[in-house]
């Protein structure tokens, strides 16, 4: 007689995840909202928002959205999946998901992040398919040129052609 236990436990399938995930943010308000509150937890006492203009295509939207808040220490929070990457006491009252930064992903084609001195720049397309992107340093006491306030310190995130529906 077999009494060898048949068991399953919970897996996941990542490619249709990342892919389903979209569904998650169909709001066009989703992508701003979760950026400005990742501003406020970030601690910023400003964010700005900026319509970036391109006289080649007057179709498409890009924004830049730039806060003064602590910054981003690890870029690979920002791509994973369940990881906050927020301290211990956001954690335990905010309960953040750790997909809000995401809703960009799925609502530009290309982006570019700069914060704490590295900046890394991909099209969404590479980034949701799993791809390598490179992270480069910037030069010490040097920050990303921006439209708004400058950005020594926080973050400074490029949406290019954004579609908010």
């Amino acid at each position: 007689m077999n009494t060898a236990t048949n068991t399953i436990s919970l897996k996941v399938n990542e490619g249709r995840l990342i892919q389903n995930l979209q569904h998650a943010f169909t709001n066009s308000h989703t992508v701003l909202g979760e950026l400005l509150q990742n501003g406020r937890r970030a601690g910023a006492s400003w964010i700005s928002v900026n319509e970036l203009s391109d006289d080649s295509s007057d179709e498409q939207l890009s924004l830049e959205i730039v806060d003064d808040g602590v910054g981003i220490d690890d870029p690979q929070t920002l791509l994973t999946i369940a990881e906050s990457g927020w301290d211990e006491a956001t954690v335990e009252q905010e309960q953040p998901y750790g997909v809000g930064f995401l809703a960009a992903l799925y609502a530009a084609r290309h982006i570019m992040v700069s914060s704490n001195g590295w900046v890394f720049s991909a099209s969404t397309k590479q980034l949701l398919a799993g791809e390598p992107v490179e992270i480069r340093q910037l030069p010490a006491g040097k920050s990303v040129e921006t439209n708004a306030l400058p950005c020594a310190s926080g973050t400074r995130i490029l949406l290019f052609d954004i579609d908010l529906e």
